[in-house]
């Protein structure tokens, strides 16, 4: 048989490549349509008409910085999740696999709820060889994380303006603040110190709920691994710090 010409060359190539990557792809799709999709329903539950005015009111001068921004929420946000996934042996995930999971856990946030985005998360740690538990306390630890690196940048700001720096606030919201977050990083230190962390993540003769704590204490675990070195996980840290 005479060689392949070049446009049958191209074809199979593109082929071997699209079939290597099917499962990203759809998932990339997938996302894409739940982003176009959200999009719909916030503009029919807006009603069109007044998007539409508000369209016209903006200034796009801004559009260039907005997008800007996002992007680098959006990689903080990846970094944070990987950094968190290879914690203590966990699944090393590259940049761009991370990327596609995110998307689609951003696209079942929007369409259905944060069990839905969980989901995508638990299901896509489990795809990378991760067991039950590798993937459950690395999901839990990296939302305890980006809700950690919040609570301590709103407590500080809340402490600022309680002593008279920035605008005003509701005074009782942000003493709120300034009083919740370091309550609950105190209790995560003790339940996690090397006296109780042992006891507390032993679940081998409890039932379902006791190994669902013992998760979520480990959890907890990784959060204090991470912010206990901080340089040591850089990548985690500030990539939590830029999503915000």
């Amino acid at each position: 048989m005479g060689q392949a010409s070049a446009p049958q060359t191209v074809f199979r190539r593109v082929g071997g490549w699209a079939v290597r990557h099917r499962r990203p792809l759809l998932i990339g799709i997938g996302a894409a349509v739940l982003a176009v999709g959200t999009a719909a329903l916030i503009g029919k539950a807006a009603g069109y008409a007044r998007l539409l005015d508000s369209l016209r009111e903006a200034d796009f001068n801004w559009l260039p910085l907005l997008a800007l921004g996002q992007v680098v929420a959006y990689a903080g946000y990846i970094m944070a999740y990987r950094a968190t996934a290879r914690v203590e042996g966990g699944p090393r995930l590259s940049f761009p696999l991370t990327t596609w999971i995110v998307g689609a856990s951003f696209g079942a946030y929007a369409v259905a709820n944060a069990v839905g985005a969980l989901g995508v998360d638990y299901w896509a740690l489990r795809r990378t060889g991760a067991d039950h538990h590798a993937a459950f306390t690395r999901i839990i630890a990296f939302k305890t994380l980006e809700w950690a690196v919040f609570g301590v940048l709103v407590a500080a700001l809340s402490a600022a303006m309680l002593a008279g720096v920035g605008p005003e606030l509701t005074r009782e919201v942000a003493v709120a603040w300034v009083l919740a977050v370091p309550f609950c990083y105190v209790l995560g230190y003790l339940a996690t110190s090397w006296k109780r962390v042992g006891r507390l993540t032993d679940a081998r003769d409890g039932g379902r709920v006791r190994r669902v704590f013992a998760d979520t204490i480990a959890s907890v675990a990784i959060v204090r691994r991470i912010l206990g070195r901080p340089l040591s996980h850089l990548e985690a840290v500030a990539g939590a710090g830029l999503y915000w």
